[in-house]
């Protein structure tokens, strides 16, 4: 039982950092990617641009997580791929809807989120082999 627990608080914690990164990447890849007069810091100012980027990226982390958790039952299998197309639609409505950018600039935006987490992702692999 203790196997079990410790196993969920490092999911929880693996989680909470996902957020995290994925979050400020996504609040970069904004700022990098919008234009002066209509980007999301210009319309809803930097508090409100975080907490949609915060919202976005927990929702879909979450979804995740739940990806990966029914992935260990068996009888649970056939919804994975369901809940991992979920998952996309929301990110894709998202980013159109919370921040008003068309379908291929939120293309572009999640190209740009996707690069810099694998290499952020990849970055945190080799330091922690090297300890």
């Amino acid at each position: 039982m203790l196997g079990v627990a410790i196993l969920v608080l490092v999911l929880v914690v693996i989680l909470i950092f996902q957020i995290a990164t994925s979050t400020a990447i996504l609040v970069l890849g904004l700022w990098i990617l919008g234009d002066e007069w209509s980007g999301p810091f210009k319309v809803y100012g930097a508090k409100q641009t975080w907490m949609r980027c915060a919202w976005l990226c927990s929702t879909v982390s979450v979804l995740g997580a739940v990806s990966v958790v029914i992935l260990m039952v068996p009888s649970l299998l056939f919804l994975s791929p369901l809940v991992i197309i979920l998952s996309i639609v929301i990110w894709f409505v998202g980013i159109m809807y919370l921040f008003e950018r068309t379908f291929w600039q939120a293309v572009i935006l999640t190209l740009v989120c996707s690069v810099s987490s694998f290499l952020v992702e990849k970055s945190l692999g080799m330091l922690a082999a090297a300890f």
